[in-house]
């Protein structure tokens, strides 16, 4: 669902929300997109719904706290909703690092938040993670809503 590319950087936030629908045949789903500034684009096709994410990230120059929006709605998904930030670098990578930041920590301090779901490289340093970082800076009650996953780099 969402766009992989390594020349692409997530530039805003993207929530998914997953929502049960009875009426829609079983394997088949429908999808709803928004994209701040866009109409409400409907299809039943997941790879349309990432190409036009892929070619409005393109697009995109700085950070927006405007999400995207992705709706699914399916015979088969239980009711969920997933909030995708943009990433937070170990290694300075250019001058948003810090707009970047600011943005993850407002969207995350705003927010009723059930879980913080934080992926970290394995070969990096943790203590030197900013992501680890900004979790050691929120309330404890958002703190112990945080989930660490480990990737291989």
């Amino acid at each position: 669902m969402f766009p992989r590319d390594k020349d692409l950087c997530t530039k805003q936030p993207i929530e998914l929300k997953l929502r049960t629908n009875l009426s829609i045949p079983a394997k088949e789903a429908e999808f709803k997109l928004r994209i701040p500034g866009h109409e409400v684009f409907s299809t039943k096709l997941e790879s349309e719904v990432r190409d036009r994410i892929t070619e409005h990230m393109k697009t995109l120059t700085q950070l927006s706290t405007d999400a995207i929006k992705i709706e699914i709605e399916s015979n088969d998904v239980l009711t969920l909703d997933l909030v995708d930030l943009p990433g937070l670098y170990t290694i300075h990578r250019d001058h948003n690092d810090e707009e970047n930041n600011k943005c993850v920590k407002n969207y995350i301090q705003q927010r009723d938040v059930g879980a913080i779901v934080v992926v970290l490289s394995s070969n990096n340093d943790i203590f030197l993670d900013n992501a680890i970082k900004m979790i050691q800076e929120l309330s404890v009650e958002k703190r112990n809503c945080c989930i660490a996953v480990f990737t291989k780099p």
